[in-house]
């Protein structure tokens, strides 16, 4: 290991990869690897794309968490969470202009 790469070497990540396989197996190994796990996405709730976010994300082996959603539940359940999120709640002036 050259000196500049050994001072950072417990912030480095190898991957040993065998490019004899067949050349899906080497993408899905790839893929393994190098796709993001999480993934945030920041949409108005009016876009009403949920149901596309969820089919990308089965698509491509992810999970959907619609943030909205969650808060939505934890209001109506009224649990702590949902308790802590109504305390700090700032009610917004709607502008009907567009």
């Amino acid at each position: 290991m050259t000196e500049a790469v050994s001072d950072v070497a417990d912030r480095i990540s190898t991957f040993n990869i065998n490019t004899d396989d067949s050349l899906e197996k080497t993408n899905k190994e790839l893929a393994n690897n190098f796709l993001p796990k999480v993934l945030l996405v920041n949409h108005e709730k009016r876009l009403g794309i949920d149901t596309t976010c969820a089919n990308l994300a089965i698509k491509y082996n992810m999970i959907y968490i619609s943030a909205y959603q969650i808060i939505k539940h934890h209001i109506e359940g009224n649990t702590d969470w949902g308790k802590k999120l109504l305390a700090g709640k700032r009610t917004k002036e709607i502008s009907l202009t567009t």
